[in-house]
Parts: C-alpha cells; structure tokens; sequence
C-alpha cells in the first residue's frame, strides 16, 4: 500500500513538473503574420521617387532590397525580395532572435545580417549594424508607382483632353481605352517607359510635375526610340505620390 501511494504522488510531481516545462517556453509568433499581405517599398525609393517622378533615378545604388513581397505557404508567412524590380528570390523568414533569414535549398537556413522589427500591420524596418532600412506597404508596387506618378487628366495642345485613371486604364481622345503601367523595371532599358500589356506596346516616357511626353519604341524590348514625340500632354492635375 505504501509503495502504490509513493507512486502515486511521484506521478502526480511528474506530471506536473510537465505541465510547468511546457508553460515555461512560450511559443513564439512568426511576427510577419501581424503585417498584411501584399508588396512593400522601401521609404527612401519612394522619396527618391517623389522627387524626380522617374523609377529609373529612384532605384537606389546600393545592393540591399528595395521591393519585398509578404505572402504565406505550409511553413508561414515570408518576405520574398524582388531584385531591381525584375526577379524574385528564396523566401525570407524571421528567426526566433528576430534575424532575416533565407530560407534555402539546398544550403538551408542563411542569414541575412538584417534584424527585423514590424512597426504596426503596414510597415517594417530592417537594421543592417547601425543604419536601418524602412519599408511600406503599396499593395501592388508597379500600380502604386503608376497611381502616384502617372494617374491624373492631360490635355494636348489641341485642346483635346487624355486620362491615365487610377487602377491602369488610360482613355485617349475618340474613346480609345487601354491599360497602362509605369515600369519599375529597367534590367532591359536606360530610360523610363510606360506600357500596356493588352496593346503589346511600350513607350518612352518624360515626366515632370506639368507635363508627360511619350514617344514610340520599336525593336526587341524597345531597342529604338522614335526621335520626335509621340504626344506632348500638359497636365492637369497634380502628382500623388507622397
């Protein structure tokens, strides 16, 4: 009777002593499930952008990311980059210890030296020693670009009115619909251009804050520039990027 009784209690100690362990490592959240899904910029592209209204001088001189894309699979969320705008990559997990880590195959885990802190569902930052990296939320980078840059009325110098609505559709004078994106890619090409995947056509861009001139590409990727204007448009309403 005795002996049943001890085991009894060192069961009861067992079990409880498990209990205690288990409540003693807390499990740690992955902190990009609190940040929503889509693509982020980083901050100084953006100044960069809203400066000089080209993604051509905005891209930045350094080799650190400037577009993530946040999104999920069967191990969480992770932040994929997207290098000069062209190409994604391996995902990009945070570590327990708050480390950008590359989740790869087959080197495994590499780390990133970049430490990540979420700043709120919108934004993040990434420490690399001591300069930090700030990044934020645009949902879709090529059509924020587009919206902020390029959407807004134009006349020409006829008189006749263009739109370059927000969302991508550009109406042109007699009803002409298209749709229309600012790219932020220039892997191919040394100057601005705008394009539309359903005309199949690009065209050479010059953006100031009064006026957006457009000229013709022909070739592969654009290769030649018509040496005169396309259209010259004055615009009408102000730039949004901010």
């Amino acid at each position: 009777m005795r002996l049943s009784r001890h085991l009894g209690v060192l069961l009861v100690l067992v079990t409880l002593n498990c209990s205690c362990s288990s409540h003693d490592q807390p499990r740690v959240e992955n902190p990009l499930t609190h940040l929503r899904k889509g693509q982020y910029l980083r901050e100084d592209y953006i100044h960069a952008l809203c400066e000089t209204l080209s993604p051509l001088e905005a891209s930045r001189p350094d080799a650190d990311p400037q577009l993530f894309t946040l999104d999920s699979d069967k191990n969480g969320a992770y932040l994929m980059p997207i290098h000069n705008f062209h190409e994604g990559d391996d995902p990009h997990r945070v570590s327990r210890e708050g480390r950008l880590q590359i989740d790869s195959n087959p080197q495994g885990i590499v780390d990133t030296n970049l430490a990540f802190n979420a700043g709120g569902m919108e934004s993040f930052t990434l420490m690399k020693g001591s300069s930090q990296l700030s990044f934020r939320f645009v949902g879709d980078a090529g059509r924020w670009v587009s919206d902020s840059i390029i959407a807004g009325t134009y006349r020409d110098a006829m008189g006749k009115q263009y739109s370059f609505e927000p969302g991508g559709q550009a109406v042109f004078p007699g009803g002409r619909r298209f749709d229309y994106t600012l790219s932020m890619d220039h892997i191919l090409t040394h100057y601005d251009y705008i394009y539309s995947e359903k005309l199949g056509l690009a065209w050479m861009a010059k953006i100031d804050s009064k006026s957006l001139v457009l000229y013709e590409t022909s070739g592969d990727i654009g290769e030649t520039v018509s040496p005169t204007p396309k259209w010259q448009l004055t615009r009408l309403t102000p730039v949004a990027c901010k």
